[in-house]
């Protein structure tokens, strides 16, 4: 008997969309990294924001010839769901790292560098945003800012601010 993934399929605007779970998508992105290839889909949840915000469309490329370093946006796989998880490196030591969404009060767990899948190389297809916020030196200011949890405390300022607004 096979084994089966739970997936659905919706048109939208004449596009086919598969809606994958956190971790069948885990691992399809496992697949085509490990395959050196790129791959893209529409990102869920709020815990990169306000960089990342649901529904943008990201790129996730695989490491070559580049090893991850504090302030990549990384893709992992988290140990104990195997869901997919994308967040930025916090600590990078030996073969293991901490991760943090930069919405998120917290670090994640420890993981090894063994479970990253690949990094984010850009957001909705903006060359800017792939040379000027992910690479190196402005990903170790983000880094530090989330570290510190000024991203967390602004959106949570800049939410109370656009309630009172309207």
């Amino acid at each position: 008997m096979k084994n089966k993934l739970p997936v659905t399929c919706s048109i939208v605007k004449g596009h086919s969309v598969l809606n994958l779970s956190s971790k069948s998508l885990g691992k399809l992105v496992k697949d085509f990294t490990q395959k050196k290839n790129k791959i893209k889909f529409k990102t869920k949840g709020h815990s990169m924001k306000p960089l990342i915000k649901e529904g943008d469309m990201i790129t996730i490329s695989p490491y070559i010839d580049l090893y991850p370093s504090p302030g990549d946006i990384v893709a992992y796989l988290n140990l104990i769901t195997e869901k997919l998880i994308i967040h930025r490196i916090m600590k990078i030591s030996g073969n293991s790292f901490i991760a943090k969404g930069d919405n998120c009060f917290n670090n994640d767990m420890i993981h090894g560098t063994n479970c990253i899948i690949g990094y984010v190389s850009q957001i909705n297809g903006n060359s800017f945003i792939k040379k000027n916020l992910i690479s190196y030196p402005c990903k170790r200011g983000l880094a530090i800012f989330s570290a510190i949890g000024l991203i967390f405390y602004l959106n949570k300022i800049l939410k109370k601010i656009k309630c009172l607004i309207k």
